[in-house]
C-alpha cells in the first residue's frame, strides 16, 4: 500500500506536477525546471516551488494551442530556422531546441515563452547564424580547392 505524504512540500511537488500536466508542459518538464537549475521537481527549494506554482496558475490551461496566429507563424519561422541547423524536437523531446535557445546570445528562453517580437528577434539571430556558416563553409571548400 503505498504511503500518502501530508508534508505540505510533499503536496506543493504534487500540485507543480498537475499544474505542468493541465498546462501541457509535461513534455518541456526539463526545459522548465532547468530554470531553477534542477532536473526534478522534488529537488526545488519551497521558495523554488512557491514561484514555479504561481507562474503556472498564472498560465493558461491550454498554453501551446491558444497561441495567437502571429505567435505561432513566428515560432513556426524559428523552428524552419533550426531545422536548418540540424536542431529538431524528435519524439516529443524538445530538450534540443530549448537548450539551443536558452543560449542567452540566442533568445535566453525556451520557445514557449517568447512573445511574437522575441520570436522575431531570435529569428534574425538565427539567419546571422546560418549565414556565418555557410560563409565558414564556403570557404573551407574554396581552401580545399586551392590546397
Amino acid at each position: 500500500m503505498k504511503q500518502v505524504s501530508t508534508d505540505p512540500l510533499s503536496k506543493k511537488r504534487q500540485l507543480a506536477g498537475a499544474l505542468l500536466s493541465e498546462r501541457g508542459l509535461i513534455a518541456q518538464k526539463e526545459a522548465v525546471l532547468s530554470r531553477y537549475g534542477v532536473e526534478r521537481i522534488r529537488d526545488l527549494s519551497e521558495k523554488q516551488l512557491d514561484h514555479l506554482i504561481d507562474g503556472l496558475r498564472a498560465m493558461p490551461e491550454i498554453h501551446r494551442r491558444e497561441a495567437a496566429p502571429d505567435i505561432r507563424k513566428a515560432r513556426s519561422v524559428v523552428l524552419n530556422l533550426l531545422d536548418d541547423l540540424g536542431i529538431k524536437a524528435k519524439n516529443g523531446n524538445w530538450k534540443p531546441v530549448n537548450d539551443y535557445l536558452m543560449q542567452p546570445r540566442i533568445a535566453g528562453k525556451v520557445l514557449y515563452d517568447m512573445t511574437a517580437d522575441e520570436l522575431k528577434d531570435c529569428a534574425k539571430r538565427l539567419r546571422v547564424v546560418i549565414k556565418k556558416r555557410r560563409a565558414e563553409n564556403e570557404d573551407l571548400a574554396r581552401q580545399a580547392l586551392e590546397n
